[in-house]
């Protein structure tokens, strides 16, 4: 999964990150996001608790550790992750 051109910085959620052992906090963030873009039931539920319907055809992507384009954030400031739902031609962000 390639990230999106807003993002200067920012990995796809894995199930099984490589982040260290120290960072549970990260860790749990990015298995949580992975399930929520790879389990389909998991993920629907999730953005229908948001009033978001998931089409046949939409997609949900997870990203951990995101920096976007042209803004100066300090580490301590940067969101824990990005959710993406694209279905056909619109597009949905939520930061977590």
């Amino acid at each position: 999964m390639l990230r999106p051109d807003y993002l200067t910085q920012g990995e796809a959620a894995r199930l099984f990150p490589v982040l260290a052992t120290t960072s549970k906090e990260g860790r749990t963030t990015s298995i949580v996001l992975a399930c929520i873009s790879k389990i389909e039931e998991f993920g629907s539920e999730l953005m229908n608790s948001v009033g978001k319907r998931i089409g046949k055809r939409a997609t949900i992507e997870t990203y951990t550790e995101i920096v976007f384009k042209n803004e100066k954030v300090q580490v301590k400031d940067r969101p824990d992750g990005l959710i993406v739902l694209r279905n056909g031609s619109n597009e949905w962000r939520a930061l977590v």
